[in-house]
């Protein structure tokens, strides 16, 4: 091999391995979205499943609003 195709290519596999830096940051800091998105899911359903539990029973045993 000559020694610029040797260089050529030492030039692109810095290329390469600052690309796949970088694409290794992105899908870290796309873990880290995931993971607080789940946990404010979490506390979302909690918070629903607490609501659900503190609703009026059955709303056919209610009395008619005074309207009617």
């Amino acid at each position: 091999m000559d020694e610029q195709r040797v260089i050529d290519l030492e030039i692109k596999l810095m290329d390469m391995e600052h690309t796949l830096s970088e694409l290794n940051d992105t899908i870290i800091s796309q873990q880290q979205r995931i993971e607080r998105l789940e946990l404010v899911n979490i506390e979302l359903n909690r918070r629903l499943a607490g609501l659900d539990q503190g609703a009026v029973g059955d709303i056919r045993k209610e009395p008619p609003p005074p309207h009617y």
